[in-house]
């Protein structure tokens, strides 16, 4: 590697935590702010999106540990590039840690599926095929993920060329097509989980603000589809990194900017999971603060399932500038439909 190379690697290895923790604390605080509003404020039962948005923001933060991991491994390397035996330790998290973030990226698209699905009720068809799609991408990521470790041979010549010379790997076109085909899934999933919502509410009778503040709630698949975008062509250097003559420090280079843009779209789409929950703890904070009101309401996130039954301390309350998330008159027997209208009915617990 040539040293305009290593400069440009020290300093992504020096901006890119700085990047990517401000948006894992946040994504942290809305998880914790989701959680409280669903087990203080709503008490409903425990669903599948609560299972699954825990599970991501899990795997999630380990892949911020591992990330910082990677890039103090990075550090050292920068200090003494010299030194095959801290190279080898710096490669193996940056792999290790690029191969973690499929994971992380596709989880927690599926805890949006589950919300759109709750939400707005699509009918069956729509429904199925959304969660189907959702499944489908998770498997190939997962894919993606066990690829990673299984293309080479020994598995150890991935990040340690050093001792191990003779190292054989599969052709780099397998491990790239189901990479590629991953981060493309990616980006269809965030652009189309932001265009559908924006479609149903647009169509919706209220005012205009209101649609245009509905929608921008449910508008950070935008920015995460712009990041699947960009690390997408991370994907592609990383994989050409041996011909560019980059070699190993290449390789820390690519999988370090790949991990940037992994961690933020993970980062998004845990806090676009999230946020649509979190209003209700705002309101706590608001009255606490003014200390109106003796029996404050709070909305509740309906439960993904059929048999759900809301808590029995609900009652029915008109909002003139909402829609109504009811089922369909014109479907009996078919409990998954919007109902267009001037009101919304919203449903409340108390405390």
């Amino acid at each position: 590697m040539s040293a305009p190379m290593i400069d440009d690697l020290k300093q992504l290895a020096h901006d890119a935590p700085a990047a990517t923790w401000p948006f894992t604390a946040i994504a942290t605080i809305l998880f914790f702010m989701r959680t409280f509003s669903r087990v203080r404020l709503q008490k409903d039962s425990f669903g599948w999106d609560d299972a699954v948005i825990t599970v991501s923001w899990a795997i999630s933060i380990s892949g911020a540990a591992f990330f910082q991991i990677s890039v103090n491994r990075t550090h050292q390397v920068i200090a003494d590039p010299t030194t095959p035996s801290k190279v080898s330790p710096a490669a193996f998290w940056a792999l290790f840690t690029a191969a973690w973030g499929y994971v992380t990226v596709a989880l927690p698209k599926l805890v949006v599926g589950i919300l759109i699905c709750r939400l707005f009720r699509p009918k069956p068809w729509l429904r199925t095929t959304i969660m189907t799609y959702c499944v489908i991408f998770n498997i190939i990521s997962l894919l993606a993920l066990i690829f990673s470790f299984t293309q080479c041979s020994p598995v150890a010549g991935q990040w340690d060329p050093f001792n191990h010379p003779d190292v054989h790997c599969w052709n780099k076109n397998v491990q790239l097509t189901v990479t590629s085909i991953s981060c493309v899934l990616s980006a269809i999933t965030d652009i189309a989980f932001t265009l559908y919502p924006a479609f149903i509410i647009w169509k919706l009778k209220m005012p205009t603000w209101t649609k245009v503040g509905a929608i921008s709630l449910m508008s950070l698949g935008l920015a995460s589809f712009a990041l699947a975008i960009v690390k997408l062509y991370a994907i592609f250097m990383l994989a050409n990194s041996s011909q560019n003559g980059g070699g190993v420090y290449g390789t820390l280079y690519w999988c370090i900017d790949m991990i940037l843009w992994s961690r933020l779209e993970s980062d998004f789409v845990i806090s676009a999971a999230c946020l649509p929950a979190a209003p209700p703890c705002f309101r706590v904070v608001k009255r606490m603060v003014t200390g109106a009101g003796t029996e404050p309401a709070y909305p509740t996130y309906k439960n993904f399932s059929r048999s759900y039954k809301s808590s029995p301390r609900s009652r029915t309350h008109k909002d003139p500038d909402a829609l109504e998330l009811n089922p369909k008159d014109e479907h009996p027997g078919d409990d998954w439909g919007i109902k267009v209208g001037t009101e919304i009915t919203t449903t409340y617990n108390y405390l």
